[in-house]
């Protein structure tokens, strides 16, 4: 992975997730041709595309609407090529040692700079985070408000005044209870705002990270399996990285969508688990 857009594990990134690599039983059995996990990727996105993205817009995730922005905005054939790219870098996410030569920013794929360089220009306030908003609002409600928010926009406050907000506590406390009772998860506090979730699925055991300390993000999430039919190790995989229109960072959590947010999660995961089951190995 590389550092842009969060695609390279630095050093220190690396440290921080070999407990997850001593906790997987690493295999080497059959595996699944590029091609193969390619084509099932760009028809989960085409799925998507065709749906107007609906699941992907129940993300509370400012940075996937900001993405979902951007290529809806693309004539069919630049699409089309940013869609290949982002299938190709997904195959990173579930074949963490494949030549890093092959990311599509590495290889200078021309629609994939152009969304590199697109996204930091995207600027509104639609994609302001919650703790942003909630942070204006505190400002402005203050004894000595700052005159950098003496200009923000009447409708990005009653937008603030709207939000229910919630907590990390509460989070935790939502997504310990949904993951049990799906997975039959079990919750442990790793330190620093991580926690990890060992559980199992259509026979599969896996295990999800969630990072609950981020500056902006109130949860992160990152799902590890490995599959010996396939050959496929997943290793920081999310929904959202797979196919390009995210990166699994959810920065629009509430109390009013909390309960539905992290639903959604479950379901994201358990779509993420049987990808082995849905691409034919070489046996």
């Amino acid at each position: 992975m590389f550092c842009r857009l969060r695609y390279r594990c630095t050093a220190h990134a690396a440290r921080r997730f070999e407990f997850i690599e001593k906790d997987l039983k690493l295999s080497v059995g059959s595996f699944v041709h590029d091609a193969e996990l390619s084509r099932f990727t760009r028809n989960v996105l085409d799925a998507d595309a065709a749906s107007g993205y609906a699941l992907l817009r129940r993300i509370p995730s400012t940075r996937t609407w900001k993405v979902l922005d951007y290529v809806s905005t693309l004539e069919r054939a630049e699409r089309d090529a940013l869609f290949n790219a982002f299938v190709s870098n997904g195959l990173f996410l579930l074949y963490p040692d494949r030549d890093p030569s092959l990311h599509a920013y590495q290889s200078g794929d021309p629609a994939y700079r152009r969304f590199i360089d697109a996204m930091p220009q995207l600027f509104d306030w639609k994609y302001a985070d919650v703790r942003l908003l909630r942070g204006i609002l505190g400002d402005l409600r203050s004894k000595a408000p700052s005159p950098e928010f003496a200009n923000v926009p009447a409708h990005v406050i009653q937008r603030a005044e709207a939000i229910q907000p919630t907590n990390a506590a509460a989070i935790r406390r939502e997504v310990k209870s949904v993951l049990t009772k799906r997975f039959g998860a079990k919750a442990e506090n790793r330190g620093g705002g991580n926690w990890l979730y060992p559980g199992g699925y259509a026979g599969r055991p896996f295990q999800v990270r969630i990072d609950y300390g981020g500056r902006s993000d109130q949860l992160r999430y990152e799902l590890f399996f490995d599959d010996v039919s396939t050959g496929i190790r997943a290793r920081r995989l999310s929904y959202e990285g797979l196919i390009g229109l995210g990166d699994g960072h959810w920065d629009f959590v509430t109390a009013d969508n909390l309960s539905e947010s992290v639903v959604l999660l479950a379901d994201l995961i358990q779509e993420l688990v049987v990808i082995p089951q849905k691409v034919p190995s070489t046996g």
